[in-house]
This record gives structure tokens, C-alpha cells and sequence, in this order.
């Protein structure tokens, strides 16, 4: 029997609701992928947050107490565009809103407090659609579709997998 490795690759991130999901693979499927283009498998759709990296187990539970004082309403994320990045990443782009911001923001306040680094690159938060995809057709036009998130997950990256580890919910609005 294998005993599991000591460090888990671990990142946070808005995971799509069923809807969501279905809607990012109508559109995935809307794209003309070239040859040898490693298209995103539907279980795998996400926009991350924090890209953490190896962290020792044994640190897994005080992160995830970290994270539970993180407040925040329900986010509305609009589309914002189709795009091929350098190395033929191609991405749906999601706008910035200030509920975004500041929820970025405050998992990075929470990653320093546990004495990790988090990424220093601008934010700019996406969901990958393909790799090796240089030379795609995009769909014709992005719906005036929101992505509607009420949580975000702490996700292991494991074998080729994610899993996620625990969902940290969003406050509810008092008019809810």
C-alpha cells in the first residue's frame, strides 16, 4: 500500500454550480479546437483565486480554519471576453468586480497569516477552456451570461485530478 505523499498541491477557487458548468461547456463545445488542442475535461472547469502550491498536510486544517473568517456576499461575475493566450491557452475572461477584488484580496491576506506567498501577478480571473489550442476558432459571441457564485473551494491537484477538500460558504444578504 502507497502511503499518501506528505505535501498535497493545493489551490482556491470559484467551482461551477451544475448550470454554470453546462453553460461553460456549451460554449466550450461552440469552439473549432485544432489538432493535438488538450481541451479541458468538464469535471476540471474552474476560475482559481490562489494558486498555492505543495503545502505539508499537516498545515491542510489550520489553512482551512484560515479561510473560514473570510467574509463575503454572493459574487456576480459577468463574462468579459474569448481569448487565446500566449501558449495557446484559450479562456473565458471574467470582469473584475470589486466583490471579486476584495475576495481575492482577503484569501491573500489569509495566505500571508499562514506564512505562504501567494502570487504576485496581477489577478486577472479566467476558466481554461484548452490548452495547445494556437490557431482556435472561438465562438461567434460570449452570451450576456453572469457566473453566480456562492462559495469557493480549497481544491487538490492529485494525479492529474481535482478534489476538492472543503467550500467555504458565502454570507447571506439580509434580504435573502
Amino acid at each position: 500500500m502507497h502511503s499518501p505523499s506528505a505535501v498535497a498541491r493545493l489551490f482556491f477557487g470559484l467551482w461551477p454550480d451544475p448550470p454554470v458548468r453546462h453553460e461553460l461547456l456549451a460554449l466550450q463545445q461552440r469552439w473549432q479546437w485544432p489538432r493535438g488542442a488538450r481541451v479541458t475535461a468538464p469535471e476540471k472547469l474552474h476560475a482559481t483565486l490562489h494558486f498555492v502550491g505543495n503545502v505539508e498536510r499537516e498545515r491542510i486544517a489550520g489553512l482551512t480554519d484560515a479561510m473560514r473568517s473570510v467574509r463575503f456576499e454572493r459574487l456576480v461575475m459577468p463574462w468579459e471576453s474569448a481569448q487565446v493566450w500566449p501558449g495557446g491557452i484559450a479562456v473565458l475572461e471574467m470582469a473584475v468586480t470589486p466583490s471579486l477584488q476584495t475576495l481575492h484580496e482577503a484569501v491573500a491576506i489569509r495566505l500571508l497569516e499562514q506564512g505562504l506567498t501567494p502570487e504576485a501577478r496581477r489577478y486577472r480571473p479566467h476558466v481554461t477552456l484548452a490548452r495547445h489550442a494556437k490557431g482556435v476558432v472561438s465562438a461567434p459571441d460570449l452570451p450576456g451570461m453572469a457566473w453566480e457564485a456562492d462559495a469557493f473551494v480549497l481544491v487538490e491537484s492529485r494525479g492529474g485530478r481535482y478534489e476538492v477538500l472543503e467550500r467555504f460558504q458565502a454570507i447571506r444578504n439580509a434580504d435573502e
